[in-house]
């Protein structure tokens, strides 16, 4: 039987332990790496209100824990609350054993009763988490491009280096551009101030008359170890509010050519390449037949409904185009039962309502992972239903609602957690 609770003060050793032997790859043995994570780890338990550190135990002994966070997001231009969980452990004698499932699935029923109906998560294993009903985000685009590659502007004279003391310019920012951009997360102090306490971060930005408008967080790295003036630049974070803002930032890294070999950036920008002179990264390779190898792309942040009424509720000032159509939603979800079952919503003028009658046009067969990314807009309706992941009772319908899932952009997400 197992007990999941927020994790005590003296607890906290362990499950540092716990996560040093989970994490291998990014954590030190050693005994100071160990002690300052503790402190670090007992610091955010008492003092930050948007993360917890949540245990389980079995026979009264700590197996694995995982950590909590409160997020806010942008919901199709709603700013709503959502749920976060990172940094899951699991003790190496304990694999196996289903430790990891009980955790999510606390996770996800916590943040369920507390009315908040989605949470997101970055996989260690996207097909665990696949299992558990979480549906696929939008993808990112890592660049390794030539500085010169960047558009050119005639001008860099609304730029300047952000110093800490102006972090709070930096966090209206980013948080502006949250406000107006979908799936976007408010920054939180703390993530400011990792930019700032991490060496050889730099920001340099974008100021108007009105304030600050974009920015770019960036930092070196050697690009060979026979030769020390052979080096890359690396972007962190690159947002900007408007245009202006864009070409200046663009025009400090074309810039930079003579010191920088390539320059690497990760997007979720699906067009990006179109703003560059020349999109190629440096392995030469080509698809077939001629493709040129511009990026590498990978799949990340993974979402998943927790409470489909609570989400359509979330949504109903959303419009699904100008869609006019009486929706059931039959919906496989083998760890939440509320969400377990159909449920029909009336579409009109592009406003969703979920309704108590069986009053329908077209029924949808779906997972609770795909459901989750449909709703997210994260994935194309009409590729889900060639791709057989869902099943349309009428596939007059498959255009219509093709049409109306796709009407507003895909998530963006800059947040790590």
């Amino acid at each position: 039987m197992s007990t999941i609770q927020k994790l005590k003060q003296e607890e906290i050793k362990d499950y540092i332990d716990i996560v040093v032997n989970a994490y291998p790859g990014i954590m030190e043995q050693s005994d100071a790496f160990k002690e300052n994570m503790e402190q670090v780890t007992i610091n955010i338990q008492e003092n930050n209100p948007n993360v917890d550190f949540y245990g389980i135990f079995r026979d009264s002994k700590l197996v694995g824990g995982m950590r909590f966070h409160y997020l806010t997001m942008n919901l199709f231009n709603k700013m709503i609350q959502i749920g976060g969980v990172g940094q899951v452990a699991v003790d190496l004698l304990h694999k196996k054993e289903k430790v990891a499932k009980d955790m999510i699935e606390f996770f996800l029923h916590f943040y369920k009763n507390k009315n908040i109906p989605i949470v997101a998560l970055y996989p260690f294993r996207p097909d665990f988490y696949k299992k558990l009903g979480f549906g696929y985000g939008t993808k990112k685009y890592e660049y390794s491009t030539e500085p010169l590659s960047f558009p050119n502007g005639r001008t860099k004279q609304h730029l300047q280096f952000i110093k800490e003391e102006e972090k709070q310019l930096l966090l209206d920012c980013i948080n502006r551009y949250a406000s107006k951009t979908h799936g976007m997360m408010e920054k939180t102090e703390r993530e400011v101030n990792m930019w700032f306490s991490q060496p050889g971060n730099k920001v340099v930005g974008y100021k108007s008359d009105k304030g600050l408008e974009g920015y770019m967080v960036f930092t070196y790295k050697k690009a060979s170890d026979k030769n020390f003036v052979f080096n890359d630049l690396v972007i962190k974070e690159l947002v900007y509010e408007n245009r202006e803002a864009f070409l200046e930032l663009s025009t400090f890294i074309h810039t930079q050519a003579d010191q920088f070999n390539r320059v690497h950036y990760t997007t979720q920008e699906e067009d990006f390449y179109f703003a560059l002179a020349d999109p190629r990264n440096e392995t030469n390779h080509l698809i077939p037949v001629v493709f040129h190898e511009s990026h590498k792309t990978g799949v990340g942040l993974m979402y998943r409904v927790v409470d489909v009424p609570e989400m359509f509720n979330q949504l109903s000032e959303h419009r699904f185009g100008s869609l006019n159509c009486k929706v059931k939603f039959t919906i496989d979800d083998n760890l939440i039962v509320d969400n377990n079952k159909s449920f029909v919503v009336h579409f009109s003028e592009g406003k969703a309502e979920l309704q108590v009658s069986d009053d329908y046009e077209v029924e949808i067969q779906i997972d609770i992972s795909d459901f989750s990314s449909l709703l997210m807009n994260s994935v194309n309706f009409k590729s889900l239903y060639h791709y057989s992941l869902i099943k349309v009772s009428d596939e007059r319908f498959v255009d219509i609602l093709t049409n109306a899932f796709s009407s507003s952009p895909k998530p963006v997400c800059m947040s790590t957690f």
